[in-house]
């Protein structure tokens, strides 16, 4: 999710011009345009996914414990 939180600003500026009729300028593509590749050029490949998702089946979910409610485990 972390990469996803960098389209926040491209998603406004979308929606500005969508919604509110905003003008988008040639200057602020320009800024789209890094933002938006950087966030798919930083994704991870499709063999990577594949290969993270087998090895967390294949661990089991012991090796995976729930969370709790706060930030420290219960004693």
């Amino acid at each position: 999710m972390g990469l996803l939180g960098l389209l926040n600003p491209v998603t406004g500026v979308l929606l500005g011009t969508v919604v509110a009729g905003e003008v988008l300028p040639g200057r602020q593509l320009c800024g789209l345009a890094p933002a938006s590749s950087g966030v798919v050029l930083g994704r991870p490949s499709a063999k990577a996914r594949q290969v993270a998702l087998s090895d967390r089946a294949a661990s089991g979910p012991a090796d995976h414990p729930r969370r709790t409610a706060g930030p420290f485990p219960r004693p």
